[in-house]
């Protein structure tokens, strides 16, 4: 009977092993920053496609999040420029994840460049800069990068 229980887990075990194998694995997923020259590093990220646009979501462990949304799906470089209308993309950054809508920064300016689109793998990755407001106070986030972040289509 020990000997039949023993062969099943390593049969459970092969199974599971190897049907896993044709699936990357998620923790490859990254996204960082440095806010105002502190380093940021998610450990949560949500990545969803509508459309012709991407919606990021980075969030720490201490709850704060930045959020990236692109004007466009394709590999290029988006620019957010008041001055000359130019608004390829936009972001928040919010020090809590309840932060009410007074206490989050929104972005003013910046570059974000979609390096890679993955349409048969459903991933992206890049990189982003951009200076965020709210009421008086600006910060600047630098640094950003989000490597291999699996979307999902809606």
């Amino acid at each position: 009977m020990k000997r039949i229980l023993t062969l099943s887990l390593i049969v459970l075990l092969s199974t599971v092993i190897f049907s896993s194998c044709e699936e990357e694995l998620s923790f490859l997923a990254k996204m960082s920053a440095n806010i105002d020259g502190e380093s940021w590093t998610t450990v949560g990220r949500t990545t969803i496609k509508q459309g012709e646009a991407f919606i990021v979501t980075g969030t720490t462990i201490d709850g704060e999040v930045i959020i990236l949304t692109i004007n466009g799906a394709a590999e290029d470089t988006y620019v957010l420029n008041p001055i000359s209308g130019a608004a390829g993309f936009g972001a928040v950054y919010k020090a809590s994840i309840d932060a009410s809508i007074e206490d989050t920064y929104i972005s003013t300016s910046g570059e974000l460049v979609l390096s890679e689109v993955d349409t048969e793998n459903s991933r992206i990755s890049g990189t982003f800069s951009f200076e965020a407001k709210k009421l008086d106070e600006t910060i600047n986030i630098t640094e950003g990068k989000f490597e291999d972040l699996k979307y999902t289509a809606q």
